[in-house]
């Protein structure tokens, strides 16, 4: 082994100054003992794969405060290797490169890349790892996302042997499964939008603070009491989402109201989700259900039929018959879900709960495992399967050189 691979280095693996998170990756056999002195006080997430922990932590120099930080180690052999997440800005990345050389390590940039090889264990997919942690909203997430890479590498491994031999068929089926996993790993990191929609009064509000489990929604007898869209972060069983509580549809001569429900009708347009509240002590007019028209062509809808503690259960088996049979003649949608809740006395809510994750496919028992959620990810995962059919072996090597922790 030469000299200079008995050293510590580093390298800034993100653009300076660009995007809002900046990664450096020191390489080393005491790679973990040179950025160790930063850091004030740590606490590690768990559980972890083996071999590699994960902490939060303070980078100080001097005792003055730099930053709030990631960091993940791993330690591979004769090798540890640590990735620092921090803020993307130019002056906190060149201050920890500036610590990192006056604690002894190297910048990589004199190092030949044949030697830098010797101890990179292969970044796209830590990169990715250490990305997907600085965004996880919840601790389920985080914890979904730190079983990946002992999922991920074998299933990648399995691929890139398929795809040289006679099996390339089941190596592009299992990239092509893989990558359907997308959706599901994007909405686990960044949130599903769920919105609430209705007409006037039918208790949206009420229902958002019994879904978000303490008051963000003003809650009020007199319709139009919410005159715009308020947007609030939630998690149902470890799930984030952005809850989106709406101005209820109605006819107003309020020119101010009418603006908030043209807004609303715009922003129902990019949610993932809709929750249509529904009044269950009356049924819907014809110019109701003209208002709503539009709402209606949503393809994804759960239905609530909310207020049933104010009629009784014979009103009830009623106006749920007369109400199924106007879904079916108004929505576009013909899988929609329809419950009967009670927002004010908090019954039905977690039926509802698990109805909103069944439909965005996020119930906790079905996160994917392994998965991917980052673009790049996608993106070189599909590039792969199109180089199979022509270049399989460079299709490996691609997927070899992006996923597994030795290039």
């Amino acid at each position: 082994m030469s000299q200079a691979a008995a050293s510590n280095y580093y390298r800034l693996c993100s653009p300076l100054g660009t995007g809002g998170i900046c990664l450096i990756e020191v390489l080393g056999p005491t790679a973990w003992p040179v950025v160790q002195p930063f850091l004030f006080p740590s606490r590690a997430l768990n559980p972890v794969p083996v071999g590699q922990e994960i902490f939060l932590c303070r980078f100080q120099i001097n005792s003055e405060f730099l930053d709030q930080i990631l960091i993940t180690v791993d330690h591979h052999n004769d090798v540890q290797r640590v990735l620092i997440s921090a803020h993307g800005g130019v002056h906190i990345a060149e201050t920890i490169m500036e610590s990192l050389s006056q604690a002894g390590a190297i910048l990589a940039d004199s190092l030949p890349a044949d030697e830098y090889d010797h101890w990179s264990t292969g970044s796209h997919a830590a990169i990715a790892l250490q990305e997907g942690l600085l965004q996880a909203q919840t601790t389920a997430v985080a914890q979904w996302l730190l079983r990946q890479p002992q999922a991920l590498e074998p299933y990648i491994n399995q691929c890139c042997d398929y795809l040289p031999g006679d099996d390339y068929a089941l190596g592009i089926k299992q990239l092509t499964d893989l990558a359907q996993t997308y959706a599901v790993g994007y909405r686990l990191i960044h949130g599903a939008e769920i919105a609430l929609v209705g007409l006037a009064n039918a208790g949206k509000s009420t229902l958002a603070n019994c879904l978000f489990d303490q008051p963000w929604s003003i809650e009020h007898s007199e319709a139009g009491t919410t005159r715009d869209w308020v947007s609030q972060p939630i998690s149902i069983r470890g799930a984030p989402l952005r809850l989106v509580d709406t101005a209820g549809i109605r006819n107003s001569p309020d020119e101010l109201e009418q603006q908030a429900i043209q807004s609303t009708l715009k922003k129902i347009q990019q949610a993932d989700l809709l929750v249509f509240v529904l009044d269950h002590t009356h049924s819907c007019s014809v110019a109701e259900i003209n208002l709503c028209r539009e709402i209606l062509q949503h393809p994804q809808i759960i239905f609530v039929l909310n207020k049933v503690d104010l009629i009784s259960e014979h009103t009830q088996e009623y106006w749920n018959n007369q109400t199924q049979q106007w879904l079916s003649n108004s929505c576009a949608a013909k899988n929609y879900n329809s419950l009967m809740v009670s927002a004010i006395q908090v019954k039905g809510i977690d039926a509802l709960r698990d109805t909103i994750l069944e439909r965005l496919q996020i119930t906790p028992d079905n996160w994917p495992c392994p998965a991917i959620w980052d673009a790049e990810q996608l993106k070189q995962i599909t590039l792969a399967v199109r180089q199979a059919y022509s270049d399989p072996l460079t299709a490996a090597r691609t997927l070899s050189r992006i996923f597994l922790s030795r290039r």
